[in-house]
């Protein structure tokens, strides 16, 4: 109970890191390339940092949904070759702790990802289709 706690905690720190990577690089290229357009909304509106938190907090619930697949994957590589660049891996083989029971968490984490993606894809994003669906010449 114990190590499967410890090896979600480092499945989720890895999906984490990634999520926030991924979504960092692509919000930071697109904000610069449609810097224009969020200057003149927020003139309109009164704060860039308001019409940037709401256009992509938005997006981050649409970029999640395409891309949890691949950051769950990414993450339960991370997490393992974590644990083996450190020799936790050895130790729990040694311990004679079996491979299910050490890939067990990362299985079920992704298990739960895909299902919290399955409950965005069909709850969340179409009651925000429309504010989705608006590109930042649209604003």
């Amino acid at each position: 109970m114990l190590i499967d706690r410890y090896l979600l905690r480092a499945q989720f720190q890895a999906f984490c890191i990634v999520f926030i990577s991924l979504a960092g690089l692509t919000f930071v290229i697109d904000a610069f390339t449609n810097l224009e357009e969020f200057a003149l909304h927020a003139e309109k509106t009164g704060g860039l940092a308001k019409v940037l938190g709401t256009y992509y907090g938005y997006r981050l619930i649409s970029f999640f949904d395409a891309t949890s697949p691949i950051i769950s994957l990414a993450s339960g590589m991370f997490a393992l070759s974590w644990l083996e660049r450190h020799n936790e891996l050895t130790a729990l083989l040694a311990a004679g702790v079996t491979r299910w029971r050490i890939a067990k968490p990362a299985i079920f984490f992704t298990l739960f990802v895909s299902f919290l993606a399955i409950g965005n894809r069909e709850f969340v994003l179409p009651s925000i289709r429309f504010v989705i669906s608006r590109n930042a010449q649209d604003l």
